[in-house]
């Protein structure tokens, strides 16, 4: 017995998805970055942000690169180890 899979996606879901978009691991996100925006603007967007009423809950996403294995569709910086020692010695450098 033959099996196949056959995945079949139309024109419009191909043309609906077909642009770029952000990283979600990065704020500001990519399509904004130029080679002016440094430390200072950075600073000034932060104070902006968070300056006002009625602000939306903060989220933070701290990325921890140690993974058992290799995702192929992550984009992120992966370290692939089954030693989780890593990960807990990375986490206490980040609390400090």
């Amino acid at each position: 017995m033959k099996i196949t899979n056959k995945l079949t996606i139309s024109i419009d879901t191909l043309l609906k998805y077909d642009r770029p978009g952000p990283r979600y691991t990065s704020y500001p996100t990519a399509p904004v970055w130029d080679k002016d925006f440094g430390p200072e603007r950075f600073k000034a967007k932060v104070i902006e942000t968070n300056s006002g009423k009625d602000l939306p809950p903060l989220s933070l996403y701290f990325h921890i690169p140690f993974c058992f294995s290799l995702c192929f569709y992550c984009g992120c910086h992966s370290i692939i180890t089954r030693k989780r020692g890593h990960a807990a010695e990375y986490i206490a450098y980040l609390k400090k």
